[in-house]
């Protein structure tokens, strides 16, 4: 499972406007680990936004709640 902080950092950059292939670049040359050491790619990232995770998150609840 990614951090938080990693998802929160995507649903923002996704709302700032930016492309999935922009967000994959960026987290790429900053050296973030890809979930289950994986590599990121825009489907990656896809999943991330549409995850349950990302939903609670951006609706601000605790995990699991």
């Amino acid at each position: 499972m990614l951090p938080d902080e990693l998802v929160t950092r995507i649903i923002g950059e996704r709302r700032d406007g930016s492309t999935l292939q922009a967000i994959t670049d960026r987290l790429i040359a900053d050296g973030e680990p890809a979930a289950r050491g994986g590599r990121w790619q825009p489907s990656v990232i896809r999943k991330v936004l549409i995850s349950q995770r990302a939903v609670e998150l951006q609706e601000g609840r605790s995990y699991g709640q």
